[in-house]
């Protein structure tokens, strides 16, 4: 996962669409990438437990693999749009559900800023699923997601967008990371 996503870091700051934070040093790079490895491996065991494992098995029962790859992954891809929004507790009222279902789906309101990262987990969520497929298991999917987790995460924390850069609009407003 690290192998092939941090060539795309490398691209994002040759190409100016990130730039490094200023004073970097050992210590804050080390940082960086634990703290990257630790989300990568908690947000791997749960995704690819239940895309790959739970709900891949359960569709490929009763479908064929081009079937349950494209159904996992679109809802994989969707399931990352989900807004977290709060009701403060003095404002719970009868339509407080519905309020935070709305909350919920907002960035499905206006999908075009983040069409790009939702593309390119829906080529994410099928590439695991190919990897899945042709595994048996999923444990090379947990090793790839924990990989390319940790790759973003650590990214994010040592540079910032260059929002002016001439290829910024590669990068969509999602994640800061992922997009066309």
């Amino acid at each position: 996962g690290i192998a092939t996503m941090l060539p795309m870091t490398i691209a994002m700051l040759a190409s100016g669409i990130l730039a490094p934070r200023t004073g970097l040093d050992a210590a804050m790079i080390l940082e960086a990438v634990a703290v990257g490895l630790l989300a990568g491996l908690a947000v791997a065991l749960v995704e690819e437990t239940f895309f790959r494992g739970l709900m891949f098995r359960a569709v490929s029962r009763e479908s064929g693999f081009a079937f349950t790859a494209l159904t996992t992954a679109l809802v994989y891809a969707a399931i990352h749009f989900f807004a977290r929004t709060k009701i403060p507790a003095d404002e719970v009222a009868w339509d407080s559900g519905f309020r935070q279902l709305g909350g919920a789906l907002a960035n499905f309101t206006n999908p075009l800023p983040v069409l790009g990262s939702f593309v390119t987990l829906v080529l994410v969520g099928l590439l695991l699923a190919g990897v899945r497929e042709l595994t048996g298991a999923i444990a090379a999917c947990i090793g790839l997601h924990m990989g390319w987790v940790c790759v973003i995460k650590a990214t994010k924390s040592l540079t910032f967008a260059n929002e002016v850069g001439a290829w910024a609009f590669l990068v969509g407003p999602f994640d800061g990371y992922t997009g066309w």
